[in-house]
């Protein structure tokens, strides 16, 4: 090899890996850029934290999707089917024939809202592309951000304890009714709310009942046996649901305390705590 072809291959080699390292520094200098993006998009709603996406979607999550202009109440029921680090696959269930395909397009902004274990995760995305098939519900391939927004499901922390409690349906109590009054066990308890299994309330129809009146956010007076709190907490229901309790069937609600004063919170934060202290004692005894 001559000295001349040996200069003209280091030279190539030089600027082959110069321009090569400049394109992966551009490269990930983007990424980093869009990453920083989706932090800052994903922080803006109130009440959310900004969680890794790739950490916390994962396939068999349940949500909705809710295309440009629509509502909540107008958004379609969703799937994850499949779920890589950038792209997010949306079987959507609640698709029906009669709306409109173009909504469907590429290049289309959607809000998906997704359900976790520790809450909801929502962001905001663009379709990439669609796979429907004759009989079987649309499927899209959405992008899926670094980051996305979490919106946790409690407020405070819960301590699982158990603790007598009395609800009252206020819109049931009443002279004529005499009040729609049940006893159960409060499951675990924070400033913010509490979860409570009622009683059994027998056969599954009465069952059916009681929760017929214990809908999403109805709003009921919780009485704990708190000696400093002596009155009946205001609370809305977030869920609620049948389940199965010595003495038949019965009846689970989360619910999210209102209105309450400041003092009150303070002594409900020491009941958790009072709890937690017991339960650490009861471990290492």
């Amino acid at each position: 090899m001559t000295p001349l072809i040996a200069t003209a291959i280091s030279v190539v080699l030089f600027w082959t890996l110069l321009v090569g390292g400049l394109l992966l520094s551009l490269g990930g200098s983007w990424q980093s850029l869009i990453r920083y993006r989706d932090w800052k998009r994903a922080g803006t709603l109130v009440g959310c934290e900004s969680v890794r996406a790739d950490q916390t979607v994962q396939v068999g999550m349940t949500g909705t999707v809710a295309f440009a202009g629509a509502t909540r109440a107008s958004s379609v029921e969703c799937l994850v089917s499949a779920c890589s680090r950038s792209i997010l696959t949306l079987r959507l269930d609640g698709w029906e024939a009669g709306m409109p395909s173009s909504a469907l397009g590429a290049g289309r902004v959607v809000d998906v809202m997704l359900r976790s274990p520790h809450g909801v995760l929502e962001f905001t995305t663009n379709i990439r592309n669609l796979s429907a098939v004759a009989g079987d519900s649309p499927s899209v391939f959405v992008s899926l951000p670094f980051w996305i927004s979490r919106r946790q499901r409690r407020g405070a922390y819960r301590q699982k304890l158990l603790m007598p409690v009395t609800i009252l349906n206020e819109p049931w109590h009443t002279t004529k009714t005499g009040g729609f009054c049940r006893s159960g066990m409060v499951d675990n308890l924070s400033a913010s709310g509490c979860c409570i299994e009622l009683e059994g309330t027998g056969s599954p129809a009465q069952a059916r009942a009681t929760l017929d009146m214990l809908l999403t956010d109805t709003v009921i007076l919780v009485k704990l046996p708190i000696p400093a709190i002596s009155r009946e907490l205001n609370a809305r229901i977030v869920a609620s649901e049948l389940i199965s309790v010595r003495g038949g069937n019965g009846v689970r609600i989360r619910c999210s305390f209102f209105d309450m004063k400041p003092f009150e919170q303070e002594l409900l934060v020491s009941a958790v705590f009072a709890a937690q202290r017991n339960s650490l004692k009861a471990r290492t005894a």
